[in-house]
């Protein structure tokens, strides 16, 4: 690979794509960062921030955090996962130059990058500092440790495989920056980097985050759940007979070790509780399901035959309105709502209350009451508790709401405060929010909810990083980002 003074030729498979500059610009320059197909497209490693000339103006070239400022020791190259799961980085090879260079320093066993995480090697250590929790890790052990030159050479990253999966082209940036070269903005930013001050004035560099100081994410995902039963067993027998269900998680560094556990009713029917306590409730085939609560949305599962079963399950539930109302006209009105469980003699005949919100928004309490938020139809259901996964459902029309009508001199404005947050975060906004959702890096949707005017979110199951909340409202859809502490 090699970098024209006039011109660059980048050739992606079948389509070439040539663009002009000029190499005299000391604050803008493109790069190549290839990542061949062979690599894990899962979780995949990018080149993010080099530093190979640090500042030797005092202690401005001090990356490390060390207090003493050492060419070598704090230079540093740092890498992000791109993938959503987490990345093996074990064995991959930091190389000072691909045609004529030397091996630098070879990534340890056992480290693992998590999902858009950074991984930093520095030249040295020791490390000083947070570095915003990112993997961190020194070549103490190599001989003038990473040696990257400011000029001469093409930094590469080999695989286990001994591939060339990442170069990074110092030999066109050779203007003795001074400072780091980083991918502009994070993550995303194709083959543009910038010089780091260029973005913020006296801000050399930024190992383990991003150029404005906001951390990569830190929580590594599970990989896999094995579910299994207290003893091995398979079968309930015994009438409302309970087993103990257990969920087995890796990697064992996941950060969230917790599952949500649920049942799936095949042929037969039963409950579960959050502990994995499961009570048989009708005779049949199950299956027992755990569900990673992180992001990876991960799940296992096991079948679980019950048999000796005398209880008698919800067959049927109608929903109706007070009164037989099916509409709700006046501002701000309620209605309440009742559910006709039969057959009569059904063990439990408790249910849950939900709402599907159609053309119409409302929201509905445990007890069944239903209060009118925007104008339309929505659905009231009734969901047996049983096990049973029998349900009720009912029409209502809402009318006469007073929907916001927007305009020029009335935007539609979403506010989120604290911003960076803690454990909650409140939401203001011009218009009543019909439906949020909560939308991860990664671009997983993590929470949604329907509608309301003014409210406060529970946020502390997040990990630290970077999230955008998407609100609709009458008028259209506005995108806020927060950061988690």
């Amino acid at each position: 690979m090699s970098f024209e003074v006039d011109e660059i030729d980048i050739v992606f498979e079948s389509a070439e794509i040539s663009v002009k500059t000029h190499l005299v610009m000391k604050k803008i320059i493109l790069l190549l960062a290839i990542v061949f197909a062979g690599a894990q497209m899962s979780a995949q490693l990018i080149i993010n921030e080099v530093l190979y000339d640090p500042s030797d103006s005092g202690l401005l070239g001090d990356a490390n955090g060390d207090g003493v400022y050492n060419q070598e020791m704090d230079s540093f190259i740092e890498f992000v996962n791109i993938g959503n799961t987490n990345f093996d980085a074990s064995g991959y090879e930091i190389w000072d130059d691909i045609t004529s260079g030397t091996l630098r320093y070879t990534i340890p066993e056992g480290t693992f990058v998590p999902p858009f995480g950074a991984l930093v090697v520095f030249g040295s250590g020791p490390l000083v500092g947070t570095f915003g929790g990112a993997v961190l890790l020194s070549a103490d052990d190599t001989p003038s440790n990473l040696n990257f030159n400011n000029s001469g050479e093409v930094i590469g990253i080999k695989n286990p495989q001994g591939d060339w999966e990442l170069t990074f082209d110092s030999d066109a940036l050779s203007n003795n920056p001074n400072e780091s070269y980083t991918r502009t903005p994070d993550i995303t930013g194709d083959e543009a980097f910038v010089q780091h001050g260029s973005l913020f004035v006296d801000v050399l560099f930024s190992p383990g985050t991003m150029a404005d100081g906001t951390p990569f994410n830190t929580a590594f995902v599970v990989e896999s759940i094995a579910v299994t039963s207290e003893l091995g067993i398979t079968e309930i027998a015994a009438n409302q007979g309970t087993l103990q269900m257990f969920a087995s998680i890796l990697p064992l560094f996941a950060t969230d070790q917790s599952v949500t556990w649920s049942i799936v009713n095949v042929t037969g029917a039963a409950t579960i509780d959050q502990n994995g306590l499961m009570t048989a409730v009708a005779d049949g085939d199950v299956t027992v399901v755990a569900t990673a609560n992180d992001a990876s949305g991960i799940s296992g599962s096991m079948n679980i035959f019950i048999s000796g079963q005398t209880s008698v399950l919800v067959t049927s539930i109608v929903v109706e309105g007070e009164g037989g109302a099916t509409t709700i006209a006046e501002q701000g009105g309620g209605l309440q709502m009742s559910a006709t469980v039969l057959p009569l003699d059904a063990q439990d005949t408790s249910v849950t209350w939900s709402i599907v919100n159609g053309t119409g928004t409302g929201t509905i309490d445990a007890n069944g009451f239903l209060e009118a938020l925007t104008d339309g139809v929505v659905t009231v259901v009734a969901t047996a508790n049983d096990g049973s996964g029998v349900s009720g459902s009912l029409e209502i029309t809402i009318s006469n709401q007073g929907g916001n009508v927007g305009s020029a001199f009335n935007p539609f404005i979403v506010s989120i405060y604290p911003n960076p947050a803690g454990e909650f975060i409140n939401i203001t906004s011009t218009d009543r929010i019909l439906s949020y959702e909560i939308i991860g890096i990664d671009g997983k949707v993590l929470q949604r909810s329907g509608a309301v005017m003014q409210l406060k979110i529970d946020v502390s199951k997040f990990n630290t990083g970077v999230y955008f909340l998407k609100t609709q409202s009458e008028r259209g859809e506005k995108v806020t980002r927060f950061i988690k502490q």
